[in-house]
């Protein structure tokens, strides 16, 4: 559905907490002339309150002068609240999950597996020197044994070792390990659990 919105109609739509943000976005497309992206709330007529992502672009005139902007909203609201209960899931069990790139060794971790390593969220940078540091040096050999045979495509793996958190506590952890293919059916990332 398309609609001509006049910009006090989308200032009194988008959530309060969200209003700066929107408006730089905005500005910034304006001043620039370059596309952006921006997620906010916004609150429909009735109340209800709606994730939207939304793409902005400038409309020029043959001297690049700004004419006009356009813009597509997309409603990411059910992503939004499906990605929030599966966090709250996480939390309530314990259970984090990570992913390693196999082109490029990277590693990134849910909020959850930081917290259960002691950390907070995305507050250290995960590699496998960290993991050599944090998981117990008899549990690692296991550990990296693992993940090889799934990188080398002979299946899930379960894991269980020990690490150290920060205040020197020990927990047991329990998981899994596969292998992600990409479109073309090459293996690309080993997906992991850990269940405290």
């Amino acid at each position: 559905r398309s609609f001509q919105p006049t910009l006090e109609i989308v200032r009194k739509s988008v959530h309060p907490e969200d209003l700066s943000r929107f408006l730089e976005a905005l500005e910034s497309v304006k001043e620039t002339g370059e596309g952006c992206e921006v997620r906010y709330r916004v609150r429909r007529p009735d109340g209800t309150l709606r994730h939207v992502h939304t793409f902005m672009e400038a409309v020029k005139s043959a001297e690049g002068r700004v004419l006009r902007l356009l813009g597509t909203m997309q409603d990411e609201t059910e992503t939004v609240l499906a990605q929030t209960a599966y966090k709250e899931v996480q939390r309530l069990a314990h259970l984090g999950n990570w992913n390693m790139s196999l082109a490029t060794g990277e590693i990134q971790w849910s909020d959850e597996k930081y917290r259960i390593y002691g950390l907070e969220p995305q507050s250290v940078k995960v590699d496998m020197d960290f993991c050599h540091r944090t998981i117990y040096p008899e549990d690692m050999v296991g550990v990296v044994k693992a993940l090889g045979e799934v990188a080398e495509g002979k299946g899930v793996r379960d894991l269980a070792y020990r690490i150290t958190r920060p205040d020197g506590e020990v927990r047991h952890l329990r998981g899994k390990a596969e292998l992600e293919y990409d479109s073309d059916g090459k293996p690309s990332r080993i997906l992991g659990t850990a269940l405290d």
